[in-house]
């Protein structure tokens, strides 16, 4: 254990210490979430079988997104993750790749999602969430690409100086051709900076509480990039991007054909959905409380009253 422990420290340091030499290159590395050995990501789903820390409650937990967590919490150098409902709620949906752990490790993008949230009480959000907490990651990670600098956090990008860049970045994750003036994802490109504004917002909010997970050195200058840098967002976001985005958009949705069910496909559809619903009554005849079956039920005569 104890050498697991001092590998997972090299290991966040950015010194790759495995627990076996696996003879090859160019593997992606991962801590295990309860021992902490450096595994390949493909052996972590195996290891957690003979893990001495196993526990039989985790079968179903997603073992390189725990990893990630784990990453996350030990460089959460405040020691304020662990409280958060993101951690708990979101962390977990969250695709195991490098766009989910620069998302857990960006202390913006939480307090993002965190705040995201408390607006929200559905369950059903939080991927909707998460969604939103890569894309604000893709953003980011574009961002370090263009400014050839891997140190950047989504604080360091709020001075209006760069806000030509964040615009260019908005382009890239939204695959802008700039030939034909289309984009790939252009609501991506749009919407992103919806989320920009509401980071602002949340930054602003940090500042002016002094939370210590946001750092920096003039408290008044760092206001005062904020809010010019949101200013351009408001003011130059459509000119820049939105206008031209949700233009491409629309006109793909009016160049998409109109897909009808042909008729033999709807006499197919109707005569399983009758089955279905005949064989759910011949097992409520037997049991009438049978919950499942009920469901089967319902559900096949709403779809048949669709077919009709």
């Amino acid at each position: 254990m104890d050498r697991n422990t001092g590998h997972f420290a090299e290991y966040l340091n950015g010194n790759v210490l495995p627990k076996y030499d696996y003879q090859t290159k160019n593997k992606e590395y991962y801590p295990c979430s309860r021992c902490k050995a450096v595994l390949t990501k493909k052996y972590l789903s195996r290891h957690r079988k003979t893990c001495i820390l196993k526990d039989n409650t985790d079968n179903n937990i997603n073992q390189a997104s725990a990893s990630q967590t784990l990453i996350a919490c030990s460089l959460d150098q405040n020691n304020t993750l662990h409280k958060l409902r993101v951690k708990e709620q979101v962390f977990s949906k969250m695709r195991a790749d490098e766009i989910s752990l620069t998302a857990k490790t960006d202390n913006l993008i939480i307090n993002f999602g965190e705040n995201y949230l408390k607006k929200h009480k559905r369950e059903q959000l939080t991927t909707v969430c998460s969604n939103k907490m890569r894309e604000l990651a893709r953003f980011l990670i574009e961002f370090r690409k263009i400014t050839n600098n891997s140190r950047y956090n989504l604080q360091d990008i709020f001075k209006p100086k760069l806000f030509d860049m964040a615009i260019e970045c908005a382009k890239r994750i939204g695959g802008y051709d700039i030939e034909k003036k289309t984009y790939r994802s252009p609501s991506l490109s749009a919407h992103i900076g919806t989320s920009l504004k509401q980071v602002c917002d949340n930054f602003i909010r940090l500042i002016l509480k002094e939370d210590q997970s946001v750092i920096f050195t003039d408290k008044e200058e760092t206001l005062k990039n904020v809010k010019r840098f949101k200013e351009l967002i408001e003011t130059q976001w459509t000119t820049e991007i939105s206008s031209l985005a949700f233009k491409d958009l629309h006109e793909k949705q009016w160049e998409k054909p109109v897909l009808l069910p042909l008729t033999r496909d709807i006499t197919k559809f109707k005569e399983y959905v009758t089955n279905v619903a005949n064989k759910a009554v011949t097992n409520l005849e037997i049991d009438l409380n049978n919950k499942k079956e009920f469901k089967k039920f319902s559900s096949s005569f709403f779809n048949f009253n669709y077919t009709i």
